[in-house]
């Protein structure tokens, strides 16, 4: 009973970290201009990416997200699911060089009953900042770094127990993408994760694990005219896990693949379309796979201002069983402004 109760009624801190590792881990590669740069000039861009941007900008984003169906509650979904998410960003760029600078916040609320009967309310917040910079040679190779770094604290709260928890990780990446002809990209990202483990009423230990990413991009048109880009990149981890102490759990990162099909269009006179799907397997003990889609419009008007907005739902399901399997639907606005 007493190993059991704080894992169930600290699920949602759990689960909120699997899905935060998912976004910033495998799918912190999957945007628009991994290895190609971005049509949209305030997109953010990657460790290889960075160093193809020419223009300088600022972006202010706001997101809200809620599970139509999560399979660990009673009736399939909690009560009340709420996922508020800010951003801001801020890019500067010469011919030459390029640094970004990326800072979110998100609030999430879940309350509801378990199928077991045990009611239980959680309150989580996250910060994340990512750092990117890099250049470009003679624009046939870009090569940069990214830095990032994410805490997190959880509470949850049922009629018989109160849990609270905290943690955190970094990401410490290194990329290049190569223009090897008139319309085609190539590139790499290696990363080295580090989970620094949890504190508080669920102690867990740190633990370290890297990532590789590839991908190949074809990209048309010059600005002001039509535009399209479409782009691959796959994404491994392999599994690490550390032991124990005295006083905290082990910490185990599931080996984890993943595969994303990026689209871009971008019309002469501003408007542009983007979308996104992502298909990945985190292999745990019951395999679970998980999908990734987004589809994004807006404009960018030729005084620099742009304004867009996205829809993107996000899938899971466990191999063997749907108790775990959960649906997370998002939407949400960007502002930015290119100069």
């Amino acid at each position: 009973m007493k190993n059991n109760i704080p894992k169930l009624c600290g699920f949602t801190l759990l689960f909120f970290a699997f899905l935060f590792c998912i976004s910033i881990g495998i799918s912190s590669n999957a945007i628009a201009g991994v290895v190609a740069p971005s049509l949209i000039k305030t997109q953010p861009s990657s460790a290889a990416s960075v160093g193809w941007r020419k223009s300088s900008s600022v972006l202010l984003g706001l997101s809200s997200s809620s599970y139509s169906k999560n399979g660990l509650y009673k009736n399939d979904k909690p009560d009340k699911s709420e996922n508020n998410i800010g951003e801001i960003g801020l890019n500067l760029a010469t011919e030459y060089i390029a640094i970004e600078l990326n800072i979110e916040k998100q609030e999430n609320t879940e309350e509801g009953e378990f199928d077991s009967g045990i009611s239980c309310k959680s309150e989580d917040t996250m910060t994340t900042t990512f750092l990117n910079l890099g250049g470009n040679f003679n624009d046939k190779v870009s090569l940069g770094i990214q830095l990032l770094d994410y805490d997190y604290d959880s509470k949850s709260d049922a009629s018989f127990i109160s849990l609270e928890a905290n943690g955190g990780g970094t990401y410490a990446s290194v990329g290049a993408s190569v223009n090897v002809a008139e319309y085609l990209y190539l590139g790499m990202i290696f990363s080295n994760a580090r989970d620094k483990g949890t504190t508080g009423d669920i102690k867990e230990v740190s633990n370290t694990w890297t990532e590789t990413s590839a991908g190949i991009a074809v990209r048309f048109g010059q600005e002001d005219e039509t535009q399209y880009m479409v782009e691959f990149n796959h994404t491994s981890s392999p599994e690490t896990k550390s032991d124990a102490d005295s006083d905290k759990e082990e910490n185990t990162h599931h080996a984890s693949t993943a595969n994303m099909l990026t689209g871009e269009l971008k019309l002469s006179s501003g408007l542009f379309f983007l979308g996104s799907y992502l298909s990945g397997v985190t292999k745990t003990e019951e395999k679970r796979n998980y999908t990734l889609s987004m589809l994004s419009g807006g404009w960018e008007f030729k005084n620099g201002l742009s304004a867009s907005g996205y829809f993107r739902v996000y899938e899971s399901d466990t191999e063997g069983g749907d108790d775990n399997d959960s649906e997370k639907n998002t939407i949400g606005i960007y502002i930015g402004y290119s100069f």
